[in-house]
């Protein structure tokens, strides 16, 4: 059975499952201000699925024929409605319930009696994750497909290094998003099962609520605000030579590579002047990524402490950026073809385009200079060898 609320309504469309038709009236008076379609079985419920397109599903377990769990595993499996957002509403409690419903792929886990905002605002909280997720995807395939259609139009080589440094940026930027994910959907996880313990013995009261509530919709802004920086780093408006505060500089690439730091459990080190320069803001953002990504890819390889040291300080009428890795250095023989095309120590895993498109950076648009050598020193009374990229810029272009 399923009913439907103005099919045509430009507003976001749930998908409601329960044998209990108590359960959908109290459920769907909740939910009164979206497109709501339900459905009494699991089977008639993946009819539905396939007939229309939906922005989340809310899946009671307990149901005769085809359980809420079995619904659940076939929507994963189907690559249409894989990622379609489930959150499970049901009386199943126990820990061990609400363990295997978010392994079968549930976002969420509502224990019924549910209190009405608590399901208001998670609903309303999936849909906006379940936007932004989507918004991403379509960024990324938008993405791979202007990569595709640039390679074939570009013949001279030179365009095509240009074009295949910036997109490499963009898949190291992506990945890095995805990292960044992680800690906030756990802190999103963590406030609703919080909730839904306290709710089981009965001692949660209207501060808790907005205590979890509050946890959650800081962490959806912190996931809306990774894509903002994505965005704005690819504004082709910002590449413009303009007065740039380097510190500021440094900690938007940072904060564009910092997941993936983080996880590698690499230490960072800054020692940072704010220095005021005019210059192009995302090439020389482009250039510290490519620099401090090279720098993670070596110190990675390392079984103990790993360091990336970041210094920057005027001279004279310029301004100099070190990088400073712990991995050992770099063979002196290899210190200049480094920055030649397509040259590369990684094998598969590198393009060979990264440094030398630094170099090119550097040198024809930002009136610059980049050099690497080897050096010796001692952090916290301990002695370390590594590579040292020196970024010169003048102030004033």
């Amino acid at each position: 059975m399923e009913n439907i609320m103005d099919d045509e309504k430009d507003i976001n469309k749930i998908l409601l499952v329960d044998d209990n038709p108590k359960n959908l009236q109290i459920a769907m008076n909740i939910l009164k201000d979206f497109n709501v379609i339900y459905s009494t079985s699991g089977e008639n419920a993946l009819t539905l699925v396939e007939e229309n397109n939906f922005d989340l599903i809310l899946l009671d377990i307990v149901m005769p024929n085809m359980s809420g769990y079995e619904v659940c595993e076939k929507l994963k499996q189907n690559n249409r409605t894989k990622d379609i957002p489930i959150i499970f509403l049901t009386v199943k409690h126990e820990e061990k319930d609400i363990i295997e419903g978010l392994e079968k792929g549930a976002v969420d886990y509502l224990i019924k009696p549910f209190y009405p905002q608590v399901l208001l605002k998670r609903v309303q909280l999936h849909l906006k994750l379940a936007s932004s997720l989507k918004e991403l995807k379509q960024m990324n395939e938008h993405l791979n497909e202007i990569i595709d259609k640039k390679i074939k139009e570009i013949t001279k080589k030179e365009n095509i290094i240009v074009r295949q440094s910036k997109f490499a940026t963009m898949g190291e930027m992506i990945g890095n998003i995805a990292h960044q994910w992680r800690q906030p959907l756990s802190t999103i996880t963590t406030a609703s099962s919080g909730i839904l313990l306290k709710m089981d013995f009965d001692t949660l009261t209207n501060e808790d609520i907005v205590s979890s509530m509050n946890m959650i919709n800081s962490s959806a802004k912190y996931l809306s605000q990774t894509i903002d920086d994505f965005k704005s780093f690819y504004d082709p408006k910002r590449n413009k030579f303009k007065s740039i505060y380097i510190d500021d500089v440094i900690e938007k690439s940072l904060k564009l590579v910092k997941a993936q730091f983080s996880a590698k459990d690499i230490h960072l080190v800054k020692n940072l002047e704010n220095i005021k320069i005019t210059s192009l803001e995302n090439e020389l953002i482009q250039v510290l990524i490519n620099i401090l990504n090279n720098a993670r890819d070596e110190v990675i390889k390392l079984k103990t402490k790993r360091l990336i040291f970041i210094n920057s300080y005027k001279e004279n009428e310029f301004l100099n950026i070190e990088i400073i890795d712990n991995a050992g250095g770099i063979e002196e023989k290899l210190h200049k073809k480094i920055f030649d095309a397509y040259f590369t120590t990684k094998e598969e895993k590198g393009t060979g385009i990264g440094l030398y498109m630094s170099k090119e950076i550097m040198q024809k648009l930002l009136d610059g200079d980049i050099k690497v050598e080897n050096c010796s020193y001692e952090y916290e009374s301990e002695k370390f060898e590594g590579a040292k990229f020196i970024l010169k810029l003048p102030l004033i272009f």
